[in-house]
């Protein structure tokens, strides 16, 4: 599977492009598509300009790739789409576009008035005003999307999430008060015991398995599951 990355900017908000490609994901799941399907299942004319941007952007955050066959929804897509390191995969499509990188390499703490960005790109990157201003206010809508700006033009750090992905109200409930009552730590036990979790295996000719699994889940269990697995390969 190929993986180049896009060097023109994304003319199309993270948000958006989030929501395009679910709807290729609805309706391609693990198959490979081609550019005339995309833009039929987009509502687009696949000869017009405005399909045009919404493929660039895609492919330029990493939405999508390329492969033998046409295109597929990246494995970071699914990953977002199971939410699987959700805010982690927010970060890596926004740092994936080549001039949103050098943009916040080179203002790490703050990010300038849009005025100011808008002269960068045309001085330097020789974009036409119009086609500047687009890609300025295309970048601070994904950062605020992603949770890397905030109202203020501060650059946010990324967070690591919960691991757990569980209540945290609970339990920092039952961490920080002695005297939790015995159905609190009931409630904890069984949200840990009823959520699941999904595992994405990827498959020859862009065929997927796809595994929900308990977090409990123990070497007994795997032993098991493997088991039914090969009884249905004989």
């Amino acid at each position: 599977m190929k993986t180049k990355t896009i060097k023109s900017p994304p003319l199309k908000n993270l948000e958006d492009c989030i929501n395009y490609t679910k709807t290729l994901y609805n309706t391609f799941s693990h198959s490979s598509f081609e550019k005339s399907e995309i833009a039929s299942s987009l509502g687009f004319s696949a000869t017009s300009g405005g399909f045009s941007l919404v493929l660039s952007s895609l492919r330029s955050f990493g939405l999508i790739v390329i492969n033998s066959k046409g295109f597929i929804v990246s494995d970071n897509f699914k990953k977002l789409n199971a939410n699987i390191n959700y805010n982690k995969i927010l970060n890596e499509f926004i740092y994936n576009v080549p001039l949103y990188n050098e943009l916040l390499n080179d203002y790490k703490n703050k990010i300038p008035d849009r005025t100011i960005l808008i002269q960068r790109l045309e001085i330097q990157k020789k974009f036409s005003p119009n086609w500047a201003h687009l890609i300025v206010k295309t970048f601070e809508e994904s950062l605020r999307f992603a949770g890397v700006l905030d109202s203020n033009h501060n650059v946010l750090p990324y967070r690591e999430e919960n691991k757990n992905n569980i209540s945290e109200t609970l339990i920092n409930n039952v961490q920080n008060d002695e005297t939790i009552d015995t159905d609190s730590h009931e409630k904890l036990n069984k949200s840990i015991k009823n959520e699941y979790l999904k595992l994405e295996i990827s498959l020859k000719n862009d065929r997927m398995v796809e595994i929900r699994y308990p977090r409990d889940f123990n070497k007994e269990d795997g032993i098991k599951v493997c088991k039914f697995i090969e009884s249905l390969t004989m």
